[in-house]
This record gives C-alpha cells, sequence and structure tokens, in this order.
C-alpha cells in the first residue's frame, strides 16, 4: 500500500480484494513538483525527570506528516546539567534543570521539553562487625593482618575485654578491604588507671603501615575509662574505600579492644522500589479492571496518586522513563494499565511523561478504540499476576 510518486501527473490507485474481486476500492493521487512546508513540530514528554548518567530517547513528530523535509536538529540550553544526542537521546550530566529544544531544518519551527536531572542516588548503611578472639588480630567473621600483635587478650570470663595493649606499647591491625567506608566504631575498655589513645585511618593496603593513610575522624584520648565497653566513634566526612587500620597506642596500664564495627555507604535500589510500585498499583487495581468497575477505581484513585507523589523523583525518573507495554516489565504493565484507565474513564493523571501526555491525548480521540483495547488489555495483564505481592517497606539506616 506504499504510494510513491514517479513523475508529475495524477494517478488512481485501485486495491482489489483477493477473495471477493468484485469489492474494490480507489483512490486519487496528484504527485506535483511543489515541495509541502513543514508546519510544525512536537516533542514526545515536555517535563521528565533523569537520575544523573541515566537517558531517555525523545521523539520528535512534524507536521504534516507529508511534509516533504522532516529533518530536525537536537540542543540543550544547559550541556552541563543534561546533554542531548542528534537522534533525541538525552543524558542527565549533573543535578539541575534544561530545557531541550528541537527545531526542523525546514522553516525552523520548534518545540521544548524540560528535564530535571536530580542527584547522584542517597545512600544507605550496611555495618559489619569484627570481634577479635586472639591477641594476633584474629577474629570473626574474618581475620585481620596483624602488623602489631597486642600485649595479650582478656581470659578472665568477668571482663572479656578483648585485645589488651600495655602502657608504652602500640598494636595495629588492617580490616579486610571495604568500598566506600563511611564510619568506624570501636568497643573500647580499659584498666583502674589505663590511659592512650585510640585511632582509626584508611589505608590502601592489608599491609599498609602505621598510619600511612588518610585518618579517620579525630583521635580518642582516653583516661582511666573503666572496664565497661565503651564504643569510640570515627567517621569520615565523605566516604572512601580501603583497608581500616584500627591503632590502640596505651600511654600507661593497659588499654582493650573487643571489636571493630564498619559502617559504609551503599547506594538505594531505585529500581526496586520501582516495581514495589508497580506490583502494588496492579494488585490494587485488578479487581476494579477485571469488572471494567469505574465506581471501583475511582474510589482507590485518590490514594493511588498520593502513593506515587510521596516516591523519591529517583523512583519516578525510572517510572517516567519507561514505555507502556503490558506484555513488558512490571513497571511497564503497570504504566499500560494506568493509560488505558486514565483514558478510558477520564481520571486525573498523576503521572508525568508518556502516560499523561501523547498516549493520553491520542486516547481520549478515540473513545471507541479505548474501550476494546482496556478489555484486552485487563485480561491480558491479569494473566501475568497469578499471586498477590505484598509491598514492604524499607528501613533505612
Amino acid at each position: 500500500g506504499l504510494v510513491t510518486g514517479k513523475a508529475v501527473g495524477n494517478v488512481t490507485i485501485t486495491a482489489t480484494s483477493v477473495s471477493n474481486p468484485s469489492v474494490k476500492g480507489t483512490a486519487s493521487i496528484a504527485v506535483s513538483n511543489t515541495s509541502i512546508p513543514v508546519t510544525g513540530v512536537t516533542i514526545s514528554d515536555k517535563s521528565f525527570t533523569l537520575v544523573k548518567d541515566a537517558t531517555k530517547t525523545l521523539t520528535a513528530t512534524v507536521s504534516p506528516a507529508n511534509a516533504s523535509n522532516k529533518n530536525v536538529t537536537w540542543s540543550s540550553s544547559n550541556t552541563s546539567v543534561a546533554t542531548v544526542s542528534s537522534s533525541g537521546v538525552v543524558t542527565g550530566v549533573s543535578a539541575g534543570n534544561a530545557t531541550i529544544t528541537v527545531t526542523t531544518v525546514d522553516g525552523g519551527k520548534t518545540d521544548t521539553a524540560n528535564v530535571t536531572v536530580a542527584n547522584a542516588p542517597p545512600t544507605q548503611s550496611e555495618t559489619t562487625t569484627y570481634t577479635f578472639s586472639t591477641k594476633g588480630w584474629t577474629a570473626t567473621p574474618a581475620n585481620w593482618q596483624s602488623m602489631y600483635p597486642a600485649n595479650g587478650f582478656e581470659t578472665d570470663q568477668n571482663y572479656l575485654r578483648g585485645m589488651q595493649v600495655l602502657g608504652s606499647n602500640t598494636a595495629y591491625g588492617n580490616s579486610p578491604y571495604f568500598d566506600n567506608v563511611k564510619k568506624v566504631i570501636f568497643g573500647t575498655a580499659a584498666s583502674g588507671s589505663g590511659a592512650g589513645t585510640y585511632s582509626a585511618y584508611l589505608v590502601t593496603s592489608s599491609t599498609s603501615n602505621l598510619k600511612d593513610g588518610t585518618q579517620i575522624g579525630t583521635d580518642v584520648t582516653v583516661s582511666k575509662p573503666g572496664a565497661t565497653i565503651i564504643e569510640r566513634t570515627f567517621e569520615l566526612t565523605t566516604p572512601a574505600s580501603g583497608h581500616v587500620q584500627a591503632i590502640i597506642d596505651a600511654t600507661s596500664n593497659s588499654l582493650y579492644l573487643k571489636y571493630v564495627t564498619i559502617e559504609v555507604a551503599t547506594p538505594i535500589n531505585y529500581q526496586g522500589e520501582a516495581d514495589l510500585w508497580a506490583n502494588g498499583f496492579l494488585e490494587s487495581t485488578s479487581a476494579g479492571c477485571s469488572s471494567q468497575s469505574q465506581s471501583t477505581l475511582s474510589s482507590i484513585w485518590p490514594n493511588l496518586s498520593n502513593e506515587y507523589n510521596a516516591l523519591a523523583a529517583e523512583v519516578k525518573a525510572i517510572i517516567e522513563g519507561s514505555t507502556p507495554n503490558s506484555a513488558g516489565s512490571e513497571v511497564e504493565q503497570a504504566l499500560a494499565r494506568y493509560v488505558f484507565i486514565v483514558n478510558k474513564y477520564g481520571f486525573t493523571a498523576f503521572i508525568n511523561g508518556n502516560p499523561a501526555s501523547g498516549v493520553h491525548d491520542t486516547m481520549h480521540n478515540d473513545k471507541q478504540l479505548a474501550e476494546p483495547l482496556l478489555i484486552l488489555f485487563s485480561v491480558a495483564t491479569l494473566s501475568l499476576i497469578p499471586f498477590v505481592y505484598k509491598r514492604k517497606k524499607r528501613t533505612l539506616n
């Protein structure tokens, strides 16, 4: 059915049914040398959010559809925040806002989209505690490299204070390697007149020498703190990677070190949060979609809107950067159902990007098309969810 103009003139195209040759259709086409000018251009997504280093592909629709030259160029108002390629791929560079502009080669028609780039993900904490069992830095769950052993190890069942360092002695050991060390905690104690200093460093090797690295926090000086275990905390301003070096410098009597806890910073799993939202949305709307009950869906729509609005910007960026697809991922399935519900029942849209713009407008232009598609979508999507998923809340340290 693709018609290509070969020369100036008029032609009639006839389509004939193979099964019934008496059934025909015709179309009259005029071919001319006059080019058809561009009258406008529209970007698919007017506003969206990206996480730093994430990408999103924009599409430009040139009008009219039969314009002779449909070529376009792309540009960004702030390339330090977001860049855009010649094919419309937007990449988040750093936190901030930028305007993406598409311009037609013919006529210089333009349209714009606003992009917000979010900072690198915040962090949640994970900890590992090493409890020592000998004066030579033997520990559970893993041994440390003993650079200088302690003088002894507490065996008195009334105290169990760990490694013992006598006055005028220094003991130190290096931990296994850690990414993104954030905080170090010593479990310390002393004899009745014990005094000295505890220090923590981040070093590059398990065999690094004394203080051959970056100090974590500041020295903790103690004087007769007593036999009870007291935690001493050392923190880095910015998480860094390496081996933790624990130092016990006793100046009089005895200092003890029972355990060391290392806390690291790890990225939050925003994709997991997006999947949780998708599962919750699909579960919440399954009954209303299967029965096509507008009242059922209407009663839960405000809560669904509130839940979505409460999501982190980074989670929304993942959702809004996805494409509605009833046979796709969990997020894509949820978006597909959302689009059909909004357009069939006219509910207020609360998701920016694809679902709330181009697809939304197109579906409203053809209600008769939307209704049978919703029925098919409901059956197809429900078949993909044979279980009930209960949402879990993340507890941050």
